[in-house]
């Protein structure tokens, strides 16, 4: 498998969830001058001498026997949590460990972007490594004038009506743009230009980092207030975002509303810090995976060939530096 071979990087994002990740990942690769292409589902038929990056594959489990091949490269970046002691989740993270039991062979590399969750799984699954997703977009203006206090999107109930329990007080206190069970595309950025703040409740008594909704509220200049997180590597809890437990989000979300000057320094930090993760930074990570990857598919290639010489006598190239 030459440089020419290897035909070039597709990457798969479904709609419409991960699509904003996967065109600031493909701008990315474009950036740094790197042939790319964006899809939004796994080819129906066998393909061959190609780079997949699949952004939450545990979406395209039955189609991933047609890329799944000695001779393409397949990587995946995780979106759903595992259960993991430190953070929690186990209700409902469950299946998505057993997906990583059946699946994770199929995959080159796999990225993960909470950083307890890799702690814990990498001894047993090593090619499992951390990766924050990368900044959606150009950073939006930040305007202190906005119709909405708070914002909240994504599944209302939660495991145990955890959410719902909490949001019914919340929304009867404060100023929420209007709930809308599903809130996408042209439609989200809107409802996100006019919040002040973007609140995260876990789906489950966990808690984790929920690093693509982290990402999507900052690169809107929303100031983020979050339910407990563990570790919310690359974010600092007071510098980046107001972090709170449960029965704690009421008063601070208080405090925090009371306070357009302390909203203005977190979306300035956060910015900052999600700046150090930019389309090309994380792009270029990927891409020196794929081409470790592809080194050791020459290697065995050569080693192949070489030992086939031995036996045959035909002279060839030793071209497993050419990459």
């Amino acid at each position: 498998m030459n440089e020419e071979k290897l035909d070039e990087i597709i990457i798969i994002a479904s709609e419409p969830y991960f699509d904003v990740a996967g065109r600031s990942l493909l701008n990315g690769f474009v950036n740094i001058n790197i042939r790319c292409s964006l899809v939004n589902s796994i080819p129906k038929i066998k393909t061959e001498n190609k780079a997949y990056i699949i952004i939450n594959p545990q979406q395209h489990s039955k189609l991933l026997s047609n890329i799944s091949s000695a001779n393409n490269i397949l990587i995946g970046m995780l979106s759903e949590h595992l259960p993991c002691l430190n953070t929690g989740g186990f209700k409902f993270t469950r299946k998505n460990r057993r997906w990583l039991q059946i699946f994770y062979y199929k995959f080159d590399f796999l990225f993960h972007h909470n950083a307890d969750t890799v702690k814990q799984y990498q001894k047993k699954y090593p090619r499992l490594q951390w990766l924050p997703g990368p900044k959606m977009a150009d950073f939006k203006p930040i305007n202190d004038n906005k119709p909405y206090d708070v914002i909240f999107y994504g599944d209302y109930s939660g495991i145990d009506n955890r959410r719902k329990l909490l949001l019914d007080h919340l929304m009867s206190k404060f100023n929420f743009y209007p709930y809308k069970n599903s809130l996408w595309g042209k439609e989200k950025s809107e409802a996100l230009s006019l919040s002040r703040v973007g609140l995260n409740i876990h789906y489950d008594h966990a808690f984790y980092l929920e690093g693509y909704r982290f990402n999507e509220l900052i690169t809107n200049s929303v100031c983020v207030l979050s339910e407990h997180v563990v570790n919310p590597k690359p974010f600092k809890p007071g510098h980046d975002y107001i972090d709170a437990y449960y029965d704690e989000i009421e008063y601070k979300l208080e405090e925090l509303l009371n306070n357009q000057d302390l909203q203005n320094t977190l979306i300035k930090n956060a910015q900052d810090t999600l700046s150090n993760y930019s389309p090309e930074y994380i792009a270029g990570i990927i891409y020196e995976k794929i081409l470790l990857e592809k080194n050791k598919l020459l290697d065995k290639r050569y080693k192949f060939f070489k030992s086939f010489k031995l036996i045959s006598g035909i002279n060839i190239v030793d071209y497993s530096s050419s990459v």
